[in-house]
């Protein structure tokens, strides 16, 4: 069997990388041939122990910086102009499709991950006739574009109209109607996109749960900082991390006269804007001395972080899965997650974590103060988090439920021919 897997950028170190390069490894250890091809990759920003040996044809070795986003300083014209994009990406996206089937060599399976690349779809099966499936991590949607404009004041609305934002919007949403109308299967990692999927397309999936190298996160057995709570976050800056809650319930917490430090690690290339926001905010509380930004880290490094903490926090909204719950969870340390989250699902409050209503500051500084005060308590998911981890969260038992997926549309595939 010869599997190929697309994706848009192997260009950062991101759970959607980290997904389909664990799957890729854990594959070729299984016996199966695996074929890579991305539109963007550059090695050295993109867990390069992942990429090694593995068969990878790319149309760009490096990202380029693309200055056709430049936004124009009348007002509301910022609006129209990131909608225009939708119209300008739907050609510029074909041309690279193309290009890459051009290169892509005969397999028995295309196995597309999450954004963009999905658009592939169609143009794969016209041309190879053979089985699609595509990982989503997140349900793609225009809605915001195509929605109705009844309480719009009829000045923008006229504006929407001469610069076609309805029509641009139509199109990319057939685009996206077509690509899944394509696919023999859709895979989702929680129920959020399942809804969603189902709300915005009536279209089903089937959920496959990601994995973890239990081995490279290995538990560090430990007792709590007594007089400084060490509290640690992980993930590229965006909006909907919610690194905003964290601030705020940092400062709720320093007003009741808990001591602690704070360290983040992430880039901030993909959104400066929001990561500038995050850091407004820690200067406004005057609590620069207490939380640190370190930007992208390699491996060996986050790991560390992981095992030095005593609490990790998730409080991201929406968010498919969350990967980085159970990297803190294997090495120890108590996490606090937020239920606008994938991994909430499958956690247990008060058991194995702390969960918390999405967008809530205050359940997120009680989780911190609680963690902090009772010793119980945090030896108690201190080791439940290890123990679910486990028993649970395999990067072999997801790469093994994803080929059963693969061989069932081989199978009715050939019962079809």
């Amino acid at each position: 069997m010869k599997i190929g897997l697309a994706i848009w950028e192997l260009s950062i170190s991101g759970g959607t990388q980290r997904l389909m390069l664990e799957l890729a490894q854990n594959l070729v250890q299984l016996g199966v041939e695996v074929k890579i091809y991305s539109v963007f990759l550059n090695r050295k920003k993109c867990y390069e122990h992942l990429l090694e040996g593995l068969d990878i044809t790319s149309l760009f070795e490096e990202r380029e910086l693309d200055n056709k986003n430049k936004k124009f300083n009348l007002k509301g014209f910022n609006e129209i102009q990131k909608k225009a994009d939708y119209l300008t990406n739907l050609f510029k996206y074909q041309i690279y499709f193309k290009k890459m089937l051009d290169r892509m060599e005969r397999v028995d399976l295309l196995n597309f991950h999450d954004y963009n690349i999905y658009l592939i779809s169609p143009l794969f099966k016209e041309k190879f006739k053979k089985p699609a499936i595509w990982t989503m991590n997140d349900a793609p949607t225009t809605r915001a574009i195509t929605a109705p404009t009844a309480d719009v004041p009829f000045a923008k609305r006229l504006l929407k109209k001469m610069m076609l934002a309805d029509f641009i919007g139509e199109k990319w949403d057939n685009k996206i109607l077509s690509s899944i109308q394509s696919t023999d299967n859709i895979v989702v990692l929680d129920n959020i996109n399942r809804r969603k999927l189902r709300d915005y397309y009536d279209k089903d999936s089937i959920i496959v749960r990601g994995g973890l190298n239990i081995e490279d996160y290995m538990f560090a057995p430990r007792n709590k900082n007594r007089d400084v709570i060490n509290i640690f976050c992980n993930g590229i800056f965006f909006p909907h991390r919610r690194f905003e809650d964290v601030i705020d319930a940092l400062n709720i917490v320093r007003d009741k006269g808990l001591r602690f430090t704070m360290n983040h690690v992430g880039t901030d290339e993909r959104d400066p804007a929001y990561a500038l926001k995050i850091r407004s905010m820690v200067k406004k509380y005057g609590l620069s001395d207490d939380i640190k930004f370190h930007g992208f880290v390699q491996e060996n490094k986050l790991i560390k972080f992981y095992r030095e903490s005593d609490i990790f926090i998730f409080p991201n909204n929406p968010q498919t899965w969350g990967l980085a719950v159970f990297e803190a969870m294997a090495c120890g340390t108590p996490v606090i997650v937020s239920k606008g989250c994938g991994a909430s699902e499958v956690l247990t409050d008060h058991e194995d974590s702390i969960l918390v209503d999405p967008n809530s500051p205050e359940q997120i500084a009680n989780g911190i103060i609680e963690l902090s005060k009772q010793d119980e308590l945090w030896d108690k998911l201190h080791i439940n988090g290890r123990r679910f981890v486990e028993a649970n969260i395999s990067w072999r038992l997801y790469a093994r439920n994803m080929l059963n997926i693969f061989n069932d549309a081989l199978q009715k595939g050939r019962k079809t021919c």
